[in-house]
């Protein structure tokens, strides 16, 4: 299931619509909060209580016949299900799952369908979600038996289990439909069943449903006949072959297809009709083939179903989830209005198609034990989601990508001391549905990349083929996939073979990663491990298995990504006459070539001047230094100076070489840091300085790629042109404030076009010098417009403005009577300008003063979403000031109490105090630092 999570990202921090806890999509975020808490909690039931199955009978097949008037709407549903079953030991019950169900009657017949007993007596636990079955007599080992049981459901409005949803046609009316998702564990309301994930079996599926839908399941249409009832039919479809519960898929709908039946196997995009008469699934049906074709090439395996339709689907918990022969995607990571959709739209269809491919192979063909090993799946599609797309398309880098969008977000979230590792034990369903987060994602799929790399990508990918032979149509652990991988290292490496089990399970049982600090001792290296914390009193006692290679400036040679040696203890000695690469006295060296491994690395102070210096050597001499390694330094200096580990006055020397850097993977790791040091920075002392240091750093790289879409240009430089225009126009660079204001005035004036990806950066930042002409044609955009979207960004672009007196005008938008707008636009209009400076933070700071009790009548948490986003963003003692002079008003007012007044006020001191701690030494560096 691809996340664009974020159920459990969701369930964390409260800020995001709820989605497949992959990537959340942490795409797009442009940082994640420093104060961000993803640590895992399981919910906390009676010791005494067990979710689990039995497993006293098992599964052989399912027959099940579900009814449904999803057309009228009517929300009721209607199954009966015969479950095959064999008595593993003699026994006086059986157990199954459900959940919402109501049972009507169980009957218990022999293999051959012949009557044991009707009525049977059953039990129903709502809590464990166990349904136990009592026959009077007892079943016999070994002995195969038919369950059938009649019941009736409600289709669910929280887009799990089997749910109902809905879209407006054209025409205006609202259409109902049925689809489901079973992901981790609502499989069983849609039947009672064996709803645990080792237990696979084959599956006979009829759905009764009106004439003028469509039904749709994992495998073809075997028939449809009419249905006992007049309008109606029944689809029986083809017999689905040995399949766990929650792959399972149905969708009753009136969506229309396209399809593509040249290929092997043929390829379908279901979708609302309108979207494919507007041909919304040309992308999709492109790429798909193709994409299948290169995993049926890398994991040496034919995809086993007969077909592969893929449904676009209005409303879904998940970004998409992988049903086998039958995946299911949210609309907007599977279908492109090239109107309307941008390049990041473009990139998350390509990669959550790949994303749910690999599945096909790995998490269907071969599935996880228990959800223990959920990363097992999600790690594994993660990886190669990116890298799927890479050998398909090489020359578009997504294999960098994969460098910035995962591997170094997820380092961040995975320095939380309270952060669970890889593999963690739960039952309840609740405490299942928590394990689908960023460790079973991101940091799983890290780990799977630094052991592709280490090990050599051919030798990986032929233990991978091992595993995906030796368990077909079964189950795996962790130890299935580690002795198949050692037998490919064995075959490659017969001298110092790397034992794969003890390596990779000092990642999987362990919490967190490690940073390697290397300090330099004239003819030795001394490196040490610990795990990384951003809160240096913390200790641990993990030790990790880590891939150690470099290069020097001796041997600048970043091809070769392969492991030098394997580091397992606290400290090693590196020295240069015994070392596989040797390097001057006098030389620099890089650890982690190309960031290819999941650890962070720090140097002594020395180390670091050498690497500043090679960085900030003119003639190009950054170049020399791979553009992941320097994508590298960035992220992990950022990092070890927010942990305390070293000074900030190395941050911003490594960061200046950016004057000469015009490649986007460098630049991510970049803007991310930007981002939180400008709300810190903001209204300091430093500054001023601080943006004569940010135009000189954007100079090169907006005056590369300006403000206008190329067509055909490299999909990395588009997404660099929005940093571009983002960073430098808010450092105020001349070129970048002309250009981008004379773009908003040409599409306002004569409605030149503006793409729908720069609409957020062309709006706020034309808008910083915008007079009231400008002001004047954005308000009006607003009132115009009809599209929700359009509507954000027009209201985020007008809270750019500098001009303080339109900035009040502006925030009284909020409160004026007759102007239709959302109470959630409102508060967008009172927030926006709160990120953009002091000027613009203290105006928001007077308004509410004055105009406290219209903005309380907004929303009940108007107040407070206002007043905290004026403290994130407070930076200067005379901005907090202002602001605790505004508390005091509001409490004398009674309208936040005393012990809100504290906290408030509490938060306004953040960064004030990351300033008393750490603005010495930027300080220090502006005051030498020169253009």
């Amino acid at each position: 299931m691809w996340l664009i999570i974020i159920l459990c990202i969701s369930a964390y921090v409260h800020v995001i619509e709820c989605g497949d806890p992959k990537r959340y999509s942490y795409k797009s975020f442009d940082d994640i909060d420093e104060n961000f808490d993803p640590s895992f909690t399981p919910r906390i039931f009676d010791e005494s209580l067990s979710f689990r199955l039995p497993n006293n009978t098992v599964p052989t097949h399912y027959d099940l016949l579900l009814l449904t008037d999803i057309h009228l709407p009517n929300f009721e549903f209607f199954g009966t299900v015969t479950v095959h079953i064999r008595a593993v030991e003699t026994s006086q019950y059986i157990v199954m799952n459900y959940k919402q169900l109501i049972i009507t009657n169980i009957n218990l017949f022999d293999s051959n369908g012949s009557l044991i007993e009707s009525g049977v007596n059953y039990t129903q636990a709502e809590v464990t979600e166990l349904l136990t079955i009592l026959p009077q007599n007892e079943l016999i080992a070994d002995q195969e038996y038919r369950v059938t049981i009649s019941y009736r459901g409600t289709l669910r409005t929280d887009h799990y289990g089997f749910y109902r949803a809905s879209y407006i046609n054209e025409q205006g009316n609202r259409i109902w439909y049925a689809t489901s998702q079973f992901q981790a564990t609502d499989a069983r309301h849609s039947m009672p069943c064996y709803d645990e994930p080792h237990l696979r079996t084959s599956f006979s599926i009829r759905i009764r449903h009106h004439q003028s839908y469509i039904a749709l399941s994992n495998m073809p249409v075997q028939s449809r006949t009419p249905g006992p009832i007049a309008n109606f039919v029944i689809t029986t479809f083809e017999k689905i072959p040995s399949m766990q519960t929650y792959l399972l898929v149905f969708t009753i709908s009136d969506f229309h297809f396209a399809e593509d039946t040249t290929v092997v196997p043929p390829q379908r995009v279901y979708a609302k009709p309108e979207s494919i008469r507007n041909h919304e699934y040309e992308l999709a049906l492109k790429v798909s083939p193709e994409i299948m074709l290169t995993c049926e090439n890398f994991f040496n395996m034919s995809y086993t179903f007969p077909k592969m339709d893929q449904i676009a689907v209005t409303e879904f918990p998940a970004g998409a989830m992988e049903n086998w022969g039958s995946v299911l995607y949210l609309e907007r990571f599977l279908l492109f209005d090239p109107l309307v959709s941008t390049t990041r739209d473009h990139e998350n269809i390509l990669t959550i198609i790949s994303h749910e491919f690999v599945h096909q192979w790995i998490g269907n063909k071969v599935v996880f034990q228990w959800w223990t090993y959920l990363w097992l799946n999600e790690a594994f599609a993660t990886l190669y989601e990116y890298y799927m797309v890479h050998l398909t398309y090489p020359e578009e880098r997504y294999d960098d990508s994969f460098l910035v969008d995962v591997l170094q977000r997820v380092l961040e979230i995975d320095a939380n001391p309270n952060i669970r590792p890889m593999s963690l034990y739960v039952e309840d369903p609740w405490s299942i549905l928590m394990l689908f987060d960023w460790i079973a994602y991101s940091k799983g799929g890290s780990v799977l990349y630094t052991f592709m790399n280490a090990l050599g990508q051919s030798t990986w990918q032929k233990g991978l083929q091992y595993y995906l032979t030796a368990r077909y149509d079964n189950y795996a652990n962790p130890g299935h996939l580690y002795e198949n991988l050692q037998i490919a290292v064995n075959q490659d490496y017969p001298t110092n073979t790397p034992d794969v089990a003890v390596m990779l399970e000092s990642w999987e049982w362990q919490s967190g990663f490690p940073i390697v600090t290397v300090n330099f001792q004239n003819d030795h290296l001394i490196l040490t491990q610990e795990r990384f914390f951003y809160n240096t009193s913390l200790t641990s006692e993990n030790l990790w298995y880590i891939p150690i290679n470099y290069i020097s400036a001796t041997n600048p040679n970043s091809e070769d990504s392969t492991f030098d040696f394997w580091m397992s203890s606290e400290e090693v000695i590196l020295r240069n006459e015994s070392a596989r690469k040797s390097w001057l006295e006098d030389d620099w060296l890089i650890f982690n070539i190309k960031q290819n491994y999941y650890y962070r690395v720090n140097y002594d102070l020395m180390m670091w001047n050498r690497i500043i210096k090679q960085l900030n050597e003119e003639d190009d001499g950054y170049n020399v230094i791979h553009l992941r390694n320097r994508a590298q330094l960035i992220d992990d200096s950022y990092h070890l100076a927010r942990g305390n580990r070293i000074d900030y006055s190395i941050l911003f020397s490594v960061m200046d070489y950016l004057r000469y850097e015009t490649d986007y993977i460098p630049w991510v790791p970049a803007n991310r840091a930007i981002n939180i040091l400008n709300r810190y920075l903001s209204g300091s002392i430093v500054y001023t300085k601080y943006q004569e240091y940010m135009r000189s750093n954007t100079a090169k790289l907006f005056n590369k790629l300006g403000v206008n879409f190329i067509s055909n240009e490299p999909r990395v430089d588009r997404f660099a042109r929005s940093i571009a225009m983002n960073q430098a126009c808010r450092a105020q660079l001349p070129e970048c404030l002309e250009q981008v204001n004379k773009k908003l005035i040409r599409h306002l004036r004569n409605n030149e076009r503006i793409e729908t990806e720069y609409f957020t950066s062309t709006y706020c930042n034309g808008m910083r010098q915008a007079d009231g002409f400008l002001f004047i044609a954005m308000q009006n955009k607003l009132i115009q417009s009809s599209i929700q979207s359009e509507r954000n960004d027009i209201i985020s672009g007008m809270g750019c403005v500098q001009n303080q007196d339109l900035v009040f005008i502006f925030l009284n938008l909020a409160i004026t009577p007759g102007i239709q707008l959302t109470s959630t636009e409102k508060l967008r209009i009172l927030t926006s300008p709160t990120t953009n400076g002091p000027s613009s933070l203290s105006s928001t700071i007077e308004f509410v003063n004055v105009y406290f009790s219209l903005i309380q009548q907004i929303s009940s948490n108007a107040i407070s979403n206002v007043l905290t986003n004026i403290a994130n963003n407070i930076a200067s003692e005379e901005v907090f000031d202002k602001y605790d002079e505004l508390l005091r008003t509001l409490t004398i007012n009674q309208i936040i109490s005393g012990p809100d007044y504290i906290q408030y006020l509490a938060n306004g001191r953040i960064n004030l105090n990351w300033q008393a701690s750490y603005l010495g030494p930027i300080a220090e560096f502006f005051e030498q630092w020169k253009l």
